[in-house]
């Protein structure tokens, strides 16, 4: 395939590098997305107030902030709990996109809330959210002696994104999220289509 032939634009979706944009060959198939302009007559709805506090940016129902002044994990914590919120916590596929595109403006490697559990294998939000979506690095984590907090890689070739466990202590940027969701209510069990469940 020449380089030459690659007129089209995809966006990434894989467990190393979501939301970047590729150039391809047009003959590859693939899903996509339509865009029309819309109607004259559909009137612009008026400004609502923003429900995020002064330095956020809503996405969804929570707001995320980038800070740039490096922390260790633990004054990081301790900033965002004084603005109302914690590190922040990664839902879902959608959510480490859009942080990882904040991260990316930040240009180097940040804070999120996950912070593995002393004398233990398993890892827990700062917020209390259960971990359902995890987006390790190559090798990740590597559970190194004094390791127990994660961090957001920033833009590389081939990493962007992704998540490795470092030292606590260490000073890095973060991010802070405050949200008004709901922490499920089965912590303990498996949450599949709002119902819980257990498996002995």
């Amino acid at each position: 395939m020449s380089f030459s032939q690659e007129h089209c634009a995809s966006i990434s979706h894989n467990h190393l590098v979501t939301g970047r944009w590729n150039d391809e060959n047009c003959d590859h198939e693939r899903g996509w997305v339509c865009s029309m302009k819309k109607s004259s007559s559909i009137p612009v709805p008026p400004p609502t107030s923003t429900p995020c506090p002064s330095g956020y940016i809503t996405w969804y129902s929570s707001c995320y902030k980038l800070v740039s002044e490096p922390k260790s994990w633990e004054e990081a914590q301790q900033t965002c709990v004084k603005e109302g919120g914690n590190l922040a916590s990664v839902d879902m596929s959608y959510d480490q996109a859009f942080i990882s595109g904040a991260v990316q403006q930040g240009e180097t490697d940040a804070w999120i809330g996950l912070r593995r559990l002393a004398g233990s294998d398993s890892y827990k939000w700062s917020d209390g959210w259960p971990v359902f979506f995890t987006h390790w690095g190559p090798g990740e984590p590597t559970d190194h002696e004094g390791e127990g907090c994660v961090s957001m890689h920033a833009p590389s070739r081939f990493i962007q994104g992704t998540w490795n466990d470092t030292a606590c202590a260490a000073t890095k940027p973060y991010i802070c999220k405050i949200t008004k969701e709901l922490i499920p209510h089965c912590l303990n069990l498996l949450l599949i289509a709002c119902s819980c469940f257990q498996i002995t």
